[in-house]
């Protein structure tokens, strides 16, 4: 009867089996006196029990109970966790019927698809570009793109279908990140523009309005606004504060309603809901409010007989990984009448809903699986180009890289191998990483210190599934977060010193002594960055930047020197970074030349330049010199968005090695019946 979300006594852990969390204690002594047995030599001692039929009977009656005892033991064991099993996880509906869409490899992830209303064609994007699949036949075509202007080097999300399946909408992401609108035939000729700053989600059931998202939030969409399909002229529906932001767009069955979401963030928490409202923008209704929609890329449908279909975030910490809902509405008020059915029951996946048939028998989803992993790259001999990375860790898990050890034989990483976010170590001549520092408690950002006897580290009690996202980040700015030191060879971690929403930390390296972490201010609007010694604790704020509203994402690291600290913020359109000195005076900008949306940095081992994460759609990844000069030093190929933390390189100190993030990504269209 154990709660499989709260688990007071045996809890889930995803791939490995069962881990049993309850407080034990001794509460008496145990009479351990065994009666007294007889000594001396066994009666059977010297005989050959293989050429005697009843010394080896009597040899194998004695064993016989044991080995019963033992069958039965592991017997009973299989049966409680089949019982434990079918108690914690809520099974998928019985009748349930899946069938693989696309086949599409690791290097060619599906990004996106949808079904056309009469069930024939499957529209989806892949690393390639845009497709129109037969279902019934299995032929699929490419689409051209733009004429003009064309989104160079696009990557394409298709979304909502008209009603008479002619053509469906499409998000288009040029080089630089920008958003526009587009509409896709399925009887030929390229994709027609809509608008720019728009993200088309969902066509109207008489075919006459899209409604679509605009304007740049924390997080998503500004706004939520209604456009004519045919004229163009469109009128704003939702909007809210700086504090609000939206994403995703369902038109109810009759076409009354408009259901969105809203993430709603406060000094203490995100808040995330799906409304819904009327024509006119007035009277919205809640209709979901739970944690577990605070992911950037939840999705729903609103199908006939008035059933709403979700995705919603498994409890599950170690990964960002949703499944799919339903619940009953009230098509004339927005209203929920049922309580939430779950539908699937998929295992370390992401999954997004945007297209249904028009009688809501079929659904088309995307069903990804995604795993972050570390490479290496060596520099060549000849100029600054970095040969092809190879992996290092091997294991089936999310590794994430963030610093070398001082003599840059072995990259420090944190990952969730264990069942918990520990920190580890491996050398880059070693097929097995080492343990560094393991608990239950949330591990983020380790960093060695300067002298290279500690390595240092974030830790929270728990900061849930996307921690490390911009969801995650905004609910978490007041959250109380500890600085812990542990020895780099391993030992028990001590604590450095504590702080409210601390999210980042850097260090120098030796012959400086400085330590940097960072902490948004309440309002959201600056980032305070505080140095502190290692061995001591002490602290002292030195500065303070100004966050973009709004902002998504943003980067920075401290000089090898620890004279300057580098900060970039994808929310900056222009491409800049700030070179912020750390003794006082004046800052100054770099401008990245062709570049923005610029988020991780990390320093060079020569302090002449910076790996700069840039367009984190895309996993692209830049070596900029102080006058803006970028080279792309790595492009991951074949992952999608879904990678919830985007590439970065960590450059060792000795300058010949780049650790990288990159991700293997398993992503492709299903389609379901009977659900």
């Amino acid at each position: 009867g154990d709660s499989a979300e709260t688990p007071r006594f045996v809890e889930t852990v995803a791939r490995r089996g069962y881990r049993f969390i309850a407080p034990v204690e001794i509460v008496g002594a145990r009479n351990n006196a065994t009666p007294e047995t007889p000594t001396g030599p066994s009666p059977d001692a010297g005989k050959d029990w293989r050429k005697d039929p009843a010394l080896m009977e009597r040899r194998y009656s004695r064993r016989w109970p044991v080995l019963l005892a033992g069958i039965l033991a592991v017997a009973a064991i299989a049966l409680s966790i089949v019982w434990l099993d079918t108690r914690q996880r809520p099974s998928a509906l019985p009748d349930l019927r899946e069938r693989r869409l696309t086949a599409n490899p690791p290097e060619n992830a599906v990004n996106e698809g949808t079904i056309s209303p009469d069930g024939k064609y499957l529209a989806y994007s892949d690393q390639k570009g845009l497709h129109l699949k037969l279902i019934q036949s299995g032929e699929t075509l490419d689409i051209p793109q733009p004429e003009a202007p064309a989104p160079a080097r696009a990557t394409w999300w298709p979304n909502g279908w008209f009603p008479d399946s002619t053509k469906f909408l499409a998000v288009g992401y040029d080089a630089r990140g920008r958003a526009s609108g587009w509409v896709i035939s399925a009887l030929g000729g390229p994709p027609r523009k809509l608008r720019d700053d728009a993200h088309p989600y969902a066509v109207s059931p008489d075919g006459t309005m899209i409604a679509f998202g605009t304007g740049h939030a924390f997080l998503r969409d500004r706004e939520i606004w209604l456009m004519n399909a045919q004229s163009g002229e469109a009128r704003k529906l939702v909007s809210g504060s700086e504090d609000d932001s939206f994403f995703w767009a369902a038109w109810s069955p009759n076409g009354q309603r408009v259901a969105y979401e809203r993430y709603h963030r406060t000094p203490d928490r995100l808040a995330c809901s799906i409304e819904t409202t009327d024509l006119k923008g007035s009277g919205p209704t809640l209709l979901l409010s739970d944690p577990r929609l605070c992911d950037p890329a939840i999705h729903f449908l609103w199908l006939p007989g008035d059933r709403f279909l979700y995705t919603r975030l498994e409890p599950e910490r170690l990964g960002r990984y949703t499944n799919l809902w339903e619940i009953t509405v009230d098509a004339k008020n927005g209203e929920p009448v049922s309580k939430p059915r779950r539908i699937t029951n998929w295992e370390e996946a992401h999954v997004a809903i945007p297209g249904a048939t028009s009688n809501g028998k079929q659904l088309a989803v995307t069903r990804v699986g995604n795993q972050g992993h570390v490479y290496v790259s060596e520099l060549e001999v000849v100029g600054q180009r970095f040969k092809e990375p190879r992996r290092l860790t091997l294991d089936e898990s999310n590794d994430f890289p963030s610093a070398w050890t001082p003599d840059s034989r072995a990259v420090v990483f944190r990952s969730n191998r264990n069942g918990t976010w520990d920190i580890f170590k491996q050398a880059l001549d070693q097929d097995a990483a080492e343990l560094v520092v393991s608990g239950p408690d949330y591990k983020d950002w380790p960093v060695v210190s300067p002298d290279g006897s500690w390595i240092l580290y974030l830790s929270t009690v728990s900061r849930g599934p996307n921690a490390s996202s911009a969801v995650g980040r905004a609910a978490s700015a007041s959250t109380p977060v500890r600085v812990m030191r542990v020895p780099i060879s391993g030992g028990a971690p001590q604590l450095l010193l504590e702080g409210r929403g601390i999210d980042h930390l850097a260090c120098a390296r030796s012959p400086a002594t400085r330590c940097v972490f960072s902490e948004e201010t309440p309002d959201r609007k600056q980032l305070i960055f505080t140095a502190f010694e290692p061995s001591q604790g002490t602290r002292r704020e030195f500065t303070r930047a100004n966050l973009n509203q709004p902002v998504t994402t943003y980067g920075w690291d401290v000089s090898p020197d620890g004279s300057h600290l580098a900060f970039a913020q994808s929310g900056d359109r222009q491409g800049r970074i700030q070179i912020l000195p750390l003794a006082g005076g004046p800052a100054r900008e770099i401008n990245v030349r062709g570049w923005n949306g610029l988020s991780r940095l990390y320093w060079a081992g020569d302090g002449k330049a910076l790996l700069v994460t840039a367009n984190e759609a895309e996993n692209v990844l830049l070596r900029v010199d102080m006058e803006g000069r970028a080279q792309v030093v790595w492009q991951h190929k074949g992952t999608t968005s879904w990678n919830y933390e985007g590439t970065a390189g960590v450059p060792s100190p000795n300058g010949r090695y780049l650790a990288v993030l990159g991700y293997t990504t398993d992503s492709n269209m299903w389609l379901l019946e009977n659900y």
